[in-house]
């Protein structure tokens, strides 16, 4: 059959083996990428993403997106074709400027229509959660609940750096900078995996403190502290220390106060590390808190 964007016409051809889908390869350009969402995206689809679609252009400009990703196209109850699943893919491929082969798949399944197949891949379809990807890193010297947490710990700390912008076109720190950050700093997860796996460790200091916006903090001054400062502070922190130590201990314990900041959590950690020689854990709820020996800074 003639579709909108002719380069895809030798797909649209009714399979006759009553398997219900055609499948085939196309090249296709920023222009037929524009062609395809102007012409045959499905209407009801959700609202684009910039943040993802931002995500995926700069893997494709960075050779980290891989050729044969796969296009869904289905049929509304008046004929016409539909794009089903790819709409982040294809604004990603205009705004990078690529162009490369995609794998085509057309449903002709007259049981489920347009609007019925983009429920079904929408609803089903997930972004692999951190914990996913840092077990795919195979950082198997680290414990169970480490491995889980690392990537989105690397996360917070390219967020805070000062040292660190994302890419142009993404919002945040992208998959490959986080890996990275884990990979930079492997040795400090170590050493804070191994401070809160010690026997005198609280078992319920272990489980509050092995958080990304903690890990965050900790890893960090770990890895800028050429003594033996920033181990003691947590070693503390994590078994039976007292003083500021223990305050932070006591409070990250006790949970995060009804009604307090999203930030309450990373900003009490990094108050009580700059407050670690004092006597007392003093508190600042309105600046922007430089974590001391470090380029973090977070947010107020």
């Amino acid at each position: 059959m003639q579709t909108p964007v002719p380069v895809l016409d030798p797909i649209f051809e009714e399979p006759q083996d009553g398997s219900g889908v055609s499948i085939g390869e196309v090249l296709l350009t920023p222009e037929d990428a524009k062609s395809v969402l102007d012409s045959m995206s499905f209407e009801r689809q959700r609202d684009a993403d910039p943040t993802h679609f931002g995500m995926l252009a700069d893997m494709m400009i960075n050779g980290e997106f891989a050729a044969g990703s796969q296009l869904t196209f289905a049929f509304q109850s008046d004929g016409s074709p539909r794009l089903v699943d790819g709409q982040h893919r294809l604004r990603a491929a205009i705004l990078a400027d690529w162009t490369d082969k995609w794998n085509v798949r057309v449903m002709w399944n007259p049981v489920q229509d347009a609007g019925g197949m983009y429920v079904l891949l929408d609803g089903y379809q997930k972004r692999r959660p951190p914990a996913v990807i840092g077990r795919a890193l195979g950082l198997s010297d680290l414990h169970d609940r480490m491995q889980g947490v690392a990537i989105a710990t690397a996360r917070y700390q390219n967020q805070w750096r000062r040292d660190y912008e994302p890419p142009l076109m993404c919002k945040f720190p992208p998959i490959r900078d986080n890996i990275s950050r884990v990979k930079d700093r492997l040795p400090h997860f170590l050493e804070a995996d191994q401070i809160l796996n010690l026997d005198r460790t609280s078992a319920k200091a272990r489980r509050k403190m092995t958080t990304a916006h903690v890990l965050a903090i900790m890893v960090e001054t770990l890895a800028c502290s050429p003594d033996e400062e920033a181990r003691e502070f947590w070693t503390a922190v994590a078994s039976n220390g007292d003083g500021v130590a223990g305050e932070l201990r006591d409070t990250l314990i006790a949970g995060k106060p009804p009604r307090s900041g999203a930030l309450f959590v990373p900003r009490l950690v990094a108050q009580a590390w700059n407050n670690r020689h004092g006597d007392k854990l003093r508190r600042d709820n309105q600046r922007v808190i430089k974590v001391d020996r470090t380029t973090l800074e977070i947010p107020a």
